[in-house]
C-alpha cells in the first residue's frame, strides 16, 4: 500500500533513467520527478534526501533538466 502511494504521482509516465546509487538503493527518474527505493533495513541518504529502510520516496522535479 505504501509503495502504491509513492508510485501514484508517476503512474503511466515514462522512465528516463534508472541508477543504482549503491547496492540496495536505487533512483528511477520519471517525467515529473524521481522515486528512490531503499532495500536496506536502515535509513540511507541520497541527493540530500533521507529514505527510511525498506521504503520508497517520491521527489517532485528531482532529476529533471
Amino acid at each position: 500500500e505504501e509503495v502504491n502511494a509513492v508510485l501514484a504521482p508517476v503512474r503511466g509516465q515514462s522512465i528516463s533513467d534508472r541508477v543504482v546509487l549503491e547496492t540496495g538503493l536505487t533512483k528511477t527518474v520519471y517525467e515529473t520527478g524521481a522515486v528512490y527505493v531503499n532495500y536496506h533495513a536502515e535509513t540511507r541518504t541520497a541527493d540530500g534526501h533521507s529514505i527510511p529502510g525498506g521504503s520508497a520516496l517520491y521527489v517532485k522535479g528531482e532529476g529533471q533538466p
